[in-house]
């Protein structure tokens, strides 16, 4: 019942949330607007649509995708992998062009991905994403994961501002896709395809500032942060919701401050609502948890 309750207060402060895509590809037209890295071990960067070899890394959803191939034997040229001879290497795909994010409260990637590279701790073989706003000085994106390898299937990874700030208000946000060989032996390595950035002008929920102050510090937090009522409200309740408007906690009031744990909540955007003891919502407060 707390929960239909909760649902159908927020619904009062829905808010239009407008999606803008940023940047689109499935890499049907090719890789023109990557820079298609070469490593010095036989490992590249490459999209095509050639799926006839033996060993090959399954399509996705039709056309081209960007993967490390080896063209040490032809037995790989069509294979998301890299048959290591010597030491390791690093090899990027680099989008040529930043992508703008100002104005957008929220961003976010999607793409999907496989790698089956080798994981452990000795000689592992694995992907991951780097983004940038100038195109010179990188930053390894570790959230959700650091690591691209161990998947042998598609699946779809997203990434938000959320879980990584630094995504938000670039002119140009650059991103490239990077793969580590362990140099050892045949290491079937990323594949990505279905690119997509998009950014939000809203959250889709309203904050409601109306009657009560609410202040939350520190806001993004991580850690811990404190709640503080502007007045006494004891016999109310303190509800925070996810995004989506579902309850994830509720708390009696009985002080003006309440300390809020991020062991408590997963990385994400929450609203923070107070209700008075006769059941009237006066405040709602977003929240960010990294």
């Amino acid at each position: 019942m707390k929960t239909k309750l909760l649902l159908a207060s927020i619904a009062l402060t829905l808010s239009a949330t407008a999606q803008t895509t940023l940047y689109n590809n499935d890499f049907t037209a090719g890789g023109s607007d990557f820079t298609l890295g070469q490593g010095n071990n036989f490992d590249t960067w490459i999209v095509n649509n050639v799926y006839n070899c033996s060993s090959t890394t399954p399509n996705q959803n039709g056309g081209n995708y960007l993967h490390i191939y080896d063209d040490l034997g032809g037995d790989y040229c069509a294979h998301a992998g890299f048959y290591g001879s010597g030491g390791g290497a690093t090899v990027y795909a680099t989008k040529k062009t930043g992508v703008n994010t100002v104005g957008h409260p929220l961003v976010t990637i999607t793409f999907d991905w496989l790698c089956v590279g080798q994981t452990g701790s000795v000689l592992p073989s694995y992907g991951f994403i780097d983004y940038s706003a100038n195109g010179s000085t990188w930053t390894n994106i570790t959230q959700p994961i650091a690591r691209y390898n161990g998947q042998s299937s598609w699946t779809t990874q997203t990434i938000t501002s959320t879980m990584v700030p630094g995504l938000l208000n670039q002119t140009t946000l650059f991103i490239r896709f990077g793969w580590t060989s362990s140099g050892y032996g045949t290491n079937p390595a990323i594949a990505i395809d279905n690119l997509k950035i998009v950014g939000s002008s809203g959250t889709g929920i309203a904050e409601n500032t109306a009657n009560v102050s609410l202040n939350v510090s520190p806001n993004p937090f991580s850690g811990k942060t404190t709640v503080e009522l502007g007045r006494e409200m004891n016999g109310g309740t303190l509800s925070i919701a996810d995004i989506c408007g579902r309850e994830v906690k509720s708390l009696k009031i009985n002080s003006r401050t309440f300390v809020l744990e991020q062991s408590e909540l997963k990385p994400g955007i929450y609203f923070i609502s107070v209700t008075d003891a006769e059941g009237k919502r006066s405040e709602v407060k977003k929240v960010v948890v990294q």
